[in-house]
């Protein structure tokens, strides 16, 4: 668009007070269409000068843009459209502000990036939000001008063009990207340090309210911070809701009520019973009976076990030698605490890398279990861990594991907080283990379908 021309068109008109022009098509061109590129422009052009992702956000915003686009000149041809417009024109407004501290945020996200061209994309959303405000002063009649928003579009168009201009020299990339979080080491799938810069750079602005009213529950606030953590897991074991004030504790509430964390409790539910299944079906004569549980997380299902057989079998837990293993030093130390009182045989705590072999301890296993993993491994990685338990396994020895089915409405959170998860189904887990010699091998998927439970026998 020929700065000059326009220019030239809009001294020619007579504006009024309300948006009012004694040429409707120089209005819809120069005031209303310029409002109505507002979602495009602050969250897909901009997205573009940035080098960021292109979220949500944008793609709503083009889609608004173009349908706006197509629409206004029909209501310059049809009354009852044209109509229906002005009764719609408010909430334009509204979204069009909605849209602008998105741009603003992204930007302003930009400039703590070290974007030298985020401060004229700041700019450039700067100029046309306050033409906005103006006009919107006009409509309502709280002055008299001609309207802004056509030099307030100029001035977008001119700043944006430096923005691009500048895009090239940005001398940083995103601090996310330059500082990492710590390695998958401890199932921490958290890389962003701030969730909300993230959404921004995302345009995901719809999701932070969210993010803010989740962080209210002390699940979605611990999976949020410290993804795959222990303490995350066993919120889900425990299923006693928590949180900040009423409402956080009924977010949370909902949260373990829901069929993903259903799926969740019930895989160490079902390894606990798989685990009494195995030690009790072992010979009389056979001691010690040793488990090896890796990740060993909080042993829940340990203490539970240890409780029932305590009352229905004792002798049977007094031959039990339990072995816990992690790499998380922390978490070991959590666990010799947490099971201090444990009655079995001895228990034992070990810090190693499940794919290395040479940091197990020592075999041969009864019984090995493993849940929480290998939704953080990839095929390769699964592949080492699933043979070096083989490795460790005693004949006839049981491997009770699990992997999670993927859940859109799951999904679509965890994805924008960062709780990344590598789903399987029974066929591909199936594909993996079935290149191994195992005398048995049985896929038992849980009945909500998100959980897929596996019993592999030496």
């Amino acid at each position: 668009m020929n700065p000059q021309l326009l220019a030239g068109a809009l001294l020619a008109q007579a504006f009024e007070p309300g948006f009012a022009s004694g040429d409707r098509w120089q209005d819809m061109l120069y005031i209303r269409w310029p409002i109505a590129l507002a979602p495009l422009l602050f969250t897909w052009l901009l997205p573009l000068v940035l080098r960021y992702r292109q979220g949500g956000m944008a793609r709503w915003g083009l889609a608004i843009s173009i349908v706006l686009t197509l629409l206004l000149p029909v209501g310059l041809i049809h009354e009852p459209w044209n109509a229906f417009y002005w009764s719609l024109h408010p909430w334009l407004y509204g979204v069009f502000y909605l849209y602008a501290l998105a741009g603003s945020g992204l930007c302003a996200v930009g400039i703590y990036d070290g974007k030298r061209s985020a401060i004229w994309g700041l700019l450039a959303v700067l100029s046309l939000t306050v033409a906005a405000v103006a006009d919107t002063l006009i409509w309502l009649s709280v002055f008299r001008s001609p309207p802004w928003v056509p030099w307030g579009f100029i001035g977008f168009v001119m700043l944006i063009t430096v923005a691009w201009i500048r895009r090239p020299a940005d001398p940083r990339g995103s601090r996310d990207v330059r500082e990492s979080a710590a390695q998958l080491a401890n199932n921490l799938t958290r890389r962003s340090r701030s969730i909300p810069r993230k959404l921004l750079r995302e345009g995901e602005l719809h999701m932070l309210p969210i993010y803010y009213l989740l962080n209210l529950s002390d699940l979605a606030k611990e999976g949020i911070a410290r993804s795959g953590s222990f303490e995350f897991a066993d919120h889900i074991y425990r299923n006693q809701p928590s949180g900040t004030g009423a409402l956080g504790r009924w977010i949370d509430a909902q949260m373990l009520a829901s069929p993903a964390s259903v799926a969740f409790r019930n895989r160490y539910e079902r390894a606990r019973d798989e685990m009494r299944r195995v030690l009790e079906s072992q010979p009389a004569g056979e001691q010690p009976l040793r488990v090896l549980a890796i990740p060993c997380g909080l042993p829940r299902d340990l203490i539970e076990l240890a409780e029932s057989l305590a009352h229905d079998n004792p002798q049977l837990l007094a031959r039990i030698e339990y072995h816990g293993m992690d790499i998380d030093p922390e978490l070991l130390a959590r666990a010799r605490e947490f099971t201090a009182g444990c009655p079995v045989r001895s228990k034992e705590f070990h810090q190693g890398n499940a794919l290395l072999s040479e940091t197990f301890p020592p075999g041969p296993f009864h019984f090995v279990v493993s849940t929480g993993l290998v939704e953080f491994l990839e095929r390769d990685q699964l592949e080492r861990f699933f043979q070096n338990v083989h490795e460790v396994l005693a004949p006839g020895g049981t491997f009770f594991t699990s992997a999670t089915r993927k859940e859109r409405s799951s999904e679509t959170l965890m994805r924008a907080f960062e709780l990344i998860t590598r789903y399987r189904t029974p066929d591909e887990l199936d594909g993996i283990l079935g290149e191994m010699p195992w005398s048995k091998l049985k896929l038992v998927p849980h009945e909500t379908g998100l959980q897929t439970f596996v019993l592999a026998v030496k």
